[in-house]
């Protein structure tokens, strides 16, 4: 019986947004758990109110919060579109 090679298919990296930027944490490593939370300190140290993108998963990151609040509907679109239109830039 002949093995089946399967190709993992990279996911691209979580994105922090915030102050109207896109930062990439593909730098922390191939991690997505570490580079969410690497993403959410990152806004909150910066004492800023943000979002953690993990594929088309949006999490809202308050300063100095523990927790991350899963974002649905048009918030959602309307934070993924602007993300789309800063990377175009």
């Amino acid at each position: 019986m002949a093995h089946r090679r399967t190709e993992r298919v990279a996911k691209p990296p979580v994105k922090a947004f915030y102050g109207g930027k896109v930062f990439d944490m593909g730098y922390v490593g191939d991690d997505r758990k570490k580079q969410f939370n690497f993403a959410a300190m990152r806004i909150s140290d910066n004492n800023a109110k943000g979002y953690v993108i993990d594929g088309t998963d949006v999490f809202y990151v308050t300063p100095y919060s523990r927790t991350s609040k899963r974002i649905l509907g048009d918030e959602r679109a309307t934070v993924l579109a602007q993300v789309e239109e800063l990377e175009r830039q």
